[in-house]
C-alpha cells in the first residue's frame, strides 16, 4: 500500500472520530423527551404526597378531637358548637397540652407544635365544625358527635 493511501485512510478515521451534527441533535431530542415525560410523572406525584400529607395530618386532629370527646362527653370549651372555624395552636392547646384547664386527666391526644394557624401543605388553614347532639332514653344518656371539614381538591391531578 502506497503511503498515500494510508496517510488518506488515517485522515478518514481521524475526521469520523467524533459525532455528527444530526447525530447530536438526535441523542438530545430523546434526552428531552424523556426529560419531559418524566417531569410529569414527578409533578402528578408530588401533587398526590401533598394531598396524602393533608388527609394524615386531617385524619390525626380528627381522631385527637373524637378521643377527647369520648374521654370528656363534650368538645373543649373554645369549640363546642362552632362551625367553619380556623385550626389554630391556640385551638389544639387542650389536645396537646397535659397541663391545660381543659384536659383534667393530662392526656396528651395530639403531638403539634407549632404556632398560629394549622396549615395544609398548600398553606391553606384547616377548618373544622364542631356540633354535640345529647339524647336522653331509657336510662341510658346517648351523644353523637359531628366533625366536618373540607380537604382542598387537588387540582393539579388532571385525568
Amino acid at each position: 500500500m502506497s503511503s498515500n493511501s494510508r496517510s488518506t485512510l488515517q485522515q478518514a478515521r481521524i475526521s469520523r472520530a467524533g459525532f455528527t451534527l444530526p447525530e447530536l441533535l438526535t441523542v438530545i431530542t430523546i434526552i428531552a423527551l424523556l426529560m419531559m415525560a418524566s417531569f410529569g410523572g414527578l409533578t402528578r406525584a408530588r401533587a398526590l404526597a401533598k394531598r396524602t400529607k393533608a388527609e394524615t395530618q386531617l385524619r390525626q386532629m380528627i381522631s385527637a378531637w373524637e378521643q377527647y370527646f369520648v374521654l370528656y362527653q363534650e368538645w373543649p370549651s373554645g369549640v363546642d358548637g362552632q362551625t367553619g372555624i380556623t385550626v389554630t395552636s391556640n385551638m389544639l392547646e387542650p389536645l396537646t397540652n397535659p397541663d391545660h384547664s381543659d384536659n383534667e386527666h393530662g392526656v396528651v391526644f395530639l403531638n403539634y407544635t407549632g404556632n398560629g394557624p394549622v396549615l395544609d401543605p398548600w398553606g391553606t388553614p384547616f377548618r373544622l365544625s364542631f356540633n354535640s347532639t345529647r339524647q336522653t332514653g331509657n336510662d341510658r344518656n346517648l351523644t353523637s358527635f359531628e366533625t366536618s371539614v373540607a380537604l382542598p381538591v387537588c387540582r393539579t391531578l388532571a385525568p
